[in-house]
C-alpha cells in the first residue's frame, strides 16, 4: 500500500467503487487510471517486458490491454502493495 497525499493506494481499496463481482481487469484498469499521476508508464512497460508505449496507449487513448498483460499487471501491483505494506509495519531503524 502506498501513500499519496496521505491517501492509501492499494489494489484492494477498490471496494467502495466496485461490487463483489469485480474482475482482475476492472481492478487493474481502475488502479492504473486512479494512479496515473504517480506511476511511470514507460518504466513499468520496461519492467514487465511489455512493448514500449503499451500502458501509455491504455491511459491516453483507451486502448484495451490483453488478458496476459492484465494478469501480469495484477500480480505486480499485488506484490508491490503487499511488500510496501509489510515495510510500513516494521519499526523504523534507529540511528
Amino acid at each position: 500500500m502506498f501513500l499519496y497525499h496521505n491517501q492509501p493506494i492499494s489494489i484492494y481499496s477498490l471496494g467502495n467503487d466496485m461490487n463483489m463481482n469485480t474482475t482482475k481487469r476492472d481492478m487493474v484498469e481502475k488502479w492504473l487510471i486512479d494512479n496515473q499521476a504517480v506511476i511511470n508508464a514507460a518504466g513499468l512497460d520496461k519492467r514487465l517486458g511489455f512493448p514500449s508505449g503499451t500502458l501509455q496507449k491504455f491511459l491516453k487513448y483507451d486502448r484495451k490491454l490483453n488478458n496476459k498483460r492484465i494478469i501480469k499487471l495484477f500480480s505486480f501491483i499485488e506484490r508491490i502493495c503487499l511488500r510496501s505494506f509489510s515495510e510500513m509495519k516494521e519499526k523504523p531503524k534507529s540511528l
